[in-house]
């Protein structure tokens, strides 16, 4: 089964998992669209490399967070952004699945309030990069947001068992 991950706003995260069996997954690739002062401009970026993306991939299944801001400006960017994504999935014949920050968050990393410091160490864990920080292998918030809500439809939807969280201190429980 392969999954897209969306984390959408004006700077979008991205990633594609590939799930094998109940116990078997990989993250085949990650990466993010930069935000860009014309937002017309930045949504026209993100719909381009979605509809090239849907092109060439087959996908089971497309995930994105689902959240609404507070302040206006960045609430107007993440609907919109989110629309983008919606549309894209539309037009392609894709379903498009979404759940809220703290739903991804408590399946994921088992605290629906996690911290951003928390969300990548869990994923930095899950990706096998904890310790590590080698060229290239830059994690970002928005891409860790991407890989956990694939994560998160696959362990609700495929029953994907997902390794022990992370605790606050960085041990396994």
């Amino acid at each position: 089964m392969r999954v897209l991950g969306v984390d959408a706003g004006m700077t979008t995260g991205l990633c594609i998992i590939e799930m094998d069996g109940p116990e078997s997954w990989r993250c085949t690739r990650r990466w993010q669209i930069e935000k860009d002062e014309d937002r017309g401009h930045a949504l026209g970026i993100l719909y381009a490399e979605l509809s090239d993306l849907f092109w060439d991939t087959v996908f089971d299944a497309v995930v994105m967070e689902y959240y609404q801001a507070y302040g206006q400006n960045t609430a107007e960017e993440k609907i919109e952004a989110q629309a983008i994504v919606r549309l894209s999935c539309y037009q392609h014949g894709l379903k498009l699945y979404t759940y809220p920050p703290v739903t991804i968050r408590s399946m994921t990393v088992g605290n629906s309030r996690a911290k951003e410091a928390q969300i990548k160490a869990q994923v930095k864990y899950y990706l096998g990069m904890e310790g590590r920080a080698a060229p290239g292998e830059a994690l970002s918030n928005h891409q860790a947001d991407a890989i956990l809500a694939a994560l998160c439809h696959l362990a609700h939807r495929e029953r994907l068992i997902l390794a022990p969280s992370l605790t606050l201190t960085g041990k396994v429980s």
